[in-house]
C-alpha cells in the first residue's frame, strides 16, 4: 500500500507544475506593464530544470520589453533576441504545447513587417490537439486562459472553434 501511494505521489508530483512555471504562466496572462514583463523575465530565469520552457518564458518576456525600448533599432534588437529564445525552446522541445501557446502569443501580437508569423496554424493545431489529449489539466486556471485566448485572439477555422467548445467546460 505504500509503495502505491509514493508511487502516485511521484506521478503527481512530477506532472505539476513548479511555482515558479506557475507563476511565469499567471504573469503571462496578466495585464502587461513594464513591471510585470520585468517580473515574467526575473521568474523565467528561475525555472528549474526545464530549460526549453525558461528559454521560451525569457524570450516572451524579451519580446513583450521590446514594445518599451525607445529607439527602433533598440525595439527590433530586444524582439529578435526573445523570438531566437522562443525558436530554440520550439527546437528543444517541439511537442510542448506551453510552448506553442507562447510562440504563438508573440506571432498573434507582432507587427507585420516584423515578419515573425509563419508557424501560427500549425501551433493552433498543436494547441488544440494537446487541449484535446488532456494538456494543462495540472492547472485548470492557465487551461481556462489557454482556451479562452485561443477563442477570443486566434483566427480559428470553424472546424477548430467546434474542437474547443467542448472544452470550455471543462
Amino acid at each position: 500500500m505504500n509503495l502505491v501511494f509514493a508511487a502516485l505521489l511521484c506521478v503527481m508530483v512530477s506532472t505539476s507544475p513548479s511555482s515558479e512555471v506557475r507563476q511565469c504562466r499567471e504573469l503571462y496572462f496578466s495585464e502587461q506593464s513594464e513591471k510585470q514583463i520585468a517580473s515574467l523575465e526575473k521568474a523565467s530565469k528561475s525555472i528549474p530544470a526545464d530549460k526549453a520552457l525558461q528559454k521560451a518564458y525569457l524570450g516572451v518576456s524579451l519580446s513583450m520589453k521590446a514594445s518599451y525600448a525607445f529607439s527602433p533599432f533598440s525595439k527590433f534588437s530586444i524582439f529578435k533576441d526573445g523570438t531566437d529564445l522562443i525558436e530554440e525552446a520550439v527546437d528543444l522541445s517541439p511537442e510542448n504545447a506551453e510552448i506553442r501557446v507562447l510562440r504563438l502569443g508573440v506571432q498573434l501580437n507582432a507587427p507585420g513587417f516584423l515578419m515573425y508569423s509563419g508557424n501560427k496554424k500549425d501551433d493552433i493545431e498543436l494547441i488544440i490537439t494537446s487541449l484535446e489529449n488532456g494538456a494543462f489539466t495540472e492547472d485548470a486556471t492557465f487551461r481556462a486562459n489557454v482556451i479562452s485566448y485561443l477563442i477570443t485572439q486566434a483566427d480559428l477555422s470553424e472546424a477548430q472553434q467546434l474542437r474547443l467548445s467542448p472544452l470550455e467546460n471543462d
